[in-house]
């Protein structure tokens, strides 16, 4: 058998697989000559974009690919950190998420940032720009000087591998900086995708 492919899976795939939200709907009744009024709550199905409904209907293919071993999903800490303001990742919903059940493992992020930056978020998307100019104006004496800080070995080559992360910034607007670092975290774990919506 293969080895997996492996996918790490942006907060965006996430959103788009939770396809249905909770719903009111007033009724009222006539009970014996009583009216009585109320509200039924339950579950709707999610509006998508024209343009997400492509990749929607790709997503059950794409968990049975996972349940099958085909391909396995990764996340990272600064994905887990950016989830918190995606819709619905807390409390986790079940009811409508094709990716409720599948196991998504974890991979080290390319530089952990918060060994250097606090982070309050709610401003994740910011503060991760912040960080990525950061890194971009680092120069080889810069690197050196990180050397006695709490870094992994792994940290540390990245550190001296950010001329890859420079090119890949290039290609890209500063806002799409966090996406630009997603996919350099996917390039050295190894990954074979970066998969988002």
């Amino acid at each position: 058998m293969n080895a997996p492919q492996k996918l790490l899976i942006d907060n965006s795939v996430r959103s788009l697989a939770i396809t249905m939200d909770y719903a009111r709907q007033p009724f009222s009744l006539d009970v014996g000559g009583s009216p009585m009024t109320g509200e039924v709550v339950g579950m709707k199905r999610r509006r998508v974009d024209d343009w997400k409904s492509k990749q929607l209907s790709a997503l059950p293919t794409i968990v049975h690919l996972v349940s099958d071993g085909k391909i396995q999903f990764f996340s990272y800490g600064e994905l887990r950190n950016e989830a918190w303001n995606r819709p619905g990742s807390f409390p986790g919903e079940v009811m409508g998420n094709l990716l409720a059940g599948v196991q998504i493992s974890e991979v080290p992020d390319a530089i952990c940032r918060t060994r250097l930056f606090s982070s309050n978020f709610k401003e994740t998307k910011a503060e991760m720009i912040d960080f990525c100019r950061w890194l971009l104006s680092l120069n080889q004496r810069g690197v050196k000087k990180l050397g006695g800080l709490p870094f992994t070995d792994f940290e540390m080559e990245n550190f001296r591998g950010l001329d890859r992360f420079r090119e890949i910034c290039k290609a890209v607007h500063s806002k799409h900086y966090p996406d630009a670092f997603h996919f350099w975290t996917a390039e050295v774990n190894g990954m074979d995708f970066f998969l988002r919506a």
